[in-house]
């Protein structure tokens, strides 16, 4: 879903910006039972500036696909779509070395984040000099662009997902 123009560092929050149905629609995800949102930006939709898109999944197992190599996502591309007459690939835009940099949310939703009210502990600059805090560190959501920029190659794996599950489960009932 296109969830409007990527945010700058000095945006406020999206709950008090401009952009307060982004943090309504994250949050009416979460309670429909969504386990895993990610947001990436496009500098290649045709706009004035970088969009932002909200990618959601039901199943958290999902993440882990989200979270391929370029080349698992290569082999998948080459597997799943078919190719034009001249057996070139018929995806103009889109390959596994992009998909690799959607991964990676941008550092500004990190900051809208954690300007949040209630400032989330995820935010504390002190979380992250630990080498072990991908193992220690619970999601609390379905989104978290601190954890997802900090730990991706943590949080891509089987058993961080089977791991953590029941606890983003805890969450969005809470």
């Amino acid at each position: 879903v296109q969830v409007g123009e990527v945010p700058v560092s000095s945006s406020p929050a999206d709950e008090t910006g401009r952009f307060a149905n982004r943090s309504v629609m994250q949050k009416e995800l979460e309670r429909a039972g969504f386990q895993s949102l990610h947001v990436y930006e496009e500098g290649h939709s045709g706009f004035m500036g970088p969009w932002s898109t909200l990618v959601a999944f039901r199943d958290i197992q999902t993440r882990e696909n989200w979270y391929r190599n370029g080349a698992e996502i290569e082999l998948q591309l080459q597997k799943r779509i078919l190719q034009t007459k001249s057996g070139d690939s018929s995806l103009r835009y889109f390959d596994g070395a992009t998909m690799s940099s959607y991964q990676l949310p941008p550092s500004s939703f990190e900051v809208i984040h954690c300007r949040q009210k209630g400032v989330p502990t995820d935010c504390e600059n002190s979380v992250w000099t630990s080498k072990t805090v991908a193992n220690e560190t619970r999601m609390g959501g379905a989104y978290n662009p601190v954890i997802e920029r900090h730990n991706r190659e943590a949080l891509h794996s089987r058993e961080y997902a089977r791991d953590n599950s029941h606890h983003w489960k805890e969450a969005l009932l809470n």
